[in-house]
């Protein structure tokens, strides 16, 4: 099917990065969630440079009031080369609450929305447009099936005739209808822009987008979706280990280091070492490991499975497996 005219073109990016990321502390009293680290980048970039890769050009980030230092490494670190706003959500109040502190800057009539903690494969992004562009759809929403006890902790779906007809945020146990999950990335109509100070609270007192996504079913929107297999979502310290060994299986080519830089120590693929990092002798990096800039390993230390995140430090003559090293 052609390409619809109206549609030839990149919707701008909304990535929501609010949220402080409770069930991350400590490392949450360090940085924000969406700083924690992928390997060399933190997960903010890591979503931003996907979908730069996959065509974006525009991007609207929601983060909290006041806060400074997402912007501040997006603004002066991150050297992405493309537009970037910011957007101020005063209270943590849900999806809906934060995409409505945007309202003003979304201006295309149709846009993008994605969480600063869900990663999916760079082919999953470019479905995702592509459907939305050979098909009648006005919004597509990312889909995913899930095994039956996971449904209670997500958004769920019906699925009639290629179009969602019912979408319900965390369902009670007589409501489960579905394994078909909705995850936090959405190509949206402006029109629900208008709905969103309309969007009635939820019982765990937060503003859902689902329940604006069913406004639009409800009003005769065609919403549909597209599945995808992967995706990586970061919530606990140990989904951020998981989520670097991921990385560093799949991309561990452009992350090798320069193994000479370190006298006497053994580095164990697959590692990623930051190249300002002291590593004192006798110490066994890896496998599994990524080791951030500014770090400070001592002698005799054996690490394994573990994050140290930039700045971190390991004493001497100790063994680190599976932690996240603050």
């Amino acid at each position: 099917m052609a390409v619809d005219s109206s549609k030839d073109f990149f919707p701008p990016v909304v990535v929501l990065a609010a949220g402080r990321g409770k069930r991350l502390e400590p490392l949450t009293h360090k940085l924000p969630k969406a700083l924690a680290p992928v390997v060399n980048k933190p997960i903010i970039e890591r979503i931003i440079r996907d979908f730069i890769t996959t065509g974006a050009g525009e991007f609207i980030v929601v983060v909290s009031y006041p806060d400074g230092p997402i912007r501040d490494y997006l603004t002066h670190e991150a050297h992405l080369g493309v537009t970037l706003r910011f957007a101020y959500q005063k209270e943590k109040l849900g999806m809906a609450h934060a995409l409505l502190a945007a309202r003003d800057m979304i201006i295309s009539p149709w846009f993008i929305v994605t969480a600063c903690d869900n990663l999916y494969p760079l082919e999953h992004l470019k479905e995702i447009v592509d459907h939305w562009r050979r098909s009648e759809s006005d919004a597509v929403l990312s889909l995913m099936k899930v095994p039956f006890e996971e449904v209670y902790s997500n958004a769920i779906v019906t699925i009639e005739k290629g179009q969602i007809s019912r979408i319900v945020e965390k369902p009670n146990r007589g409501e489960v209808f579905s394994r078909i999950i909705s995850l936090p990335f959405y190509l949206l109509p402006q029109q629900i822009i208008g709905f969103l100070p309309q969007t009635p609270r939820s019982p765990r007192g937060e503003f859902e987008l689902q329940d604006a996504i069913q406004w639009l079913i409800d009003s005769g929107f065609n919403v549909q979706g597209v599945l995808t297999t992967e995706r990586h979502n970061l919530t606990t310290l140990n989904d951020l280990i998981l989520i670097n060994k991921i990385y560093l299986e799949k991309y561990y080519q452009s992350f090798s280091p320069d193994k000479s830089k370190w006298k006497k120590i053994t580095l164990i693929d697959p590692v990623y070492v930051a190249p300002d990092v002291e590593i004192g002798e006798g110490s066994e990096i890896g496998p599994w490991v990524t080791v951030g800039r500014g770090s400070r390993i001592g002698r005799r230390v054996k690490i394994s499975e573990s994050v140290i995140m930039p700045g971190g430090a390991v004493e001497d003559d100790v063994e680190v497996v599976n932690k996240v090293v603050i």
